[in-house]
């Protein structure tokens, strides 16, 4: 299976690759809506931890210690989108984000808890193979503070996608095709937020009349 979950990273990375990333406005789109569904990573983790069967006990130990790992991450990317001279209250929640993480939910309650893996799998192995290029871009284009978040995940999701390849390959295979099916629509949901992404910037927000946020003009300026 981890050549299958590769390949389908390989197409979810070309659709990553289509975002202007050098676009202020774009990049902290992505990061608020990073913000919304990374809000949700314990609390899921917790979910599926809670549901594994007692049998499971590995599983659950490393779902457990994975809280610990993934805490307060959301904040992360709070302070890019802050960096990058706007607000998170300044992007809407997109309603394919929504779809993203309340999948989980579903997944983890009326499929399997292991379905998450699937989850896990595609932001880790996602995070891996197309983090680097992008962090990379972000920082020398907007700045090293604006990178925080990718600068993390690009790092410490090399140890972390091994070991939820360990652990789907480990399962049964009616389990696995749980895991793959999560896998799948989390991609294709990924996929559809990231080019929804224009639709996130709400200049209601603003000060009347007021077309850019005051940090984002100073900076303009400044460059």
């Amino acid at each position: 299976m981890k050549e299958q979950i590769w390949a389908r990273i390989d197409r979810l990375t070309k659709t990553m690759d289509t975002v202007n990333w050098d676009d202020p406005q774009i990049y902290a789109a992505y990061m608020a809506q990073t913000y919304y569904y990374v809000s949700h990573s314990t609390r899921l983790l917790a979910l599926a931890a809670g549901l594994l069967p007692l049998s499971a006990g590995p599983a659950h130990q490393r779902f457990i210690k994975h809280i610990s790992e993934e805490n307060r991450h959301e904040v992360l990317a709070s302070r890019d989108v802050t960096a990058l001279g706007y607000r998170v209250e300044d992007f809407k929640e997109l309603d394919t984000v929504k779809a993203f993480y309340r999948l989980q939910y579903y997944m983890i309650q009326n499929v399997s808890p292991w379905s998450l893996l699937g989850y896990i799998a595609a932001l880790e192995a996602l995070a891996v193979r197309g983090g680097p290029a992008i962090h990379e871009r972000v920082c020398r284009r907007h700045g090293e503070k604006t990178g925080s978040f990718l600068k993390v995940h690009s790092a410490e999701d090399v140890e972390h996608v091994e070991q939820a390849f360990a652990m789907i390959e480990s399962l049964p295979t009616d389990v696995q095709a749980a895991v793959w099916e999560n896998l799948e629509m989390s991609c294709t949901l990924f996929e559809a937020f990231l080019r929804d992404l224009p639709l996130a910037y709400q200049t209601t927000t603003l000060v009347a009349g007021q077309a850019t946020p005051p940090a984002a003009e100073g900076k303009r300026k400044a460059g």
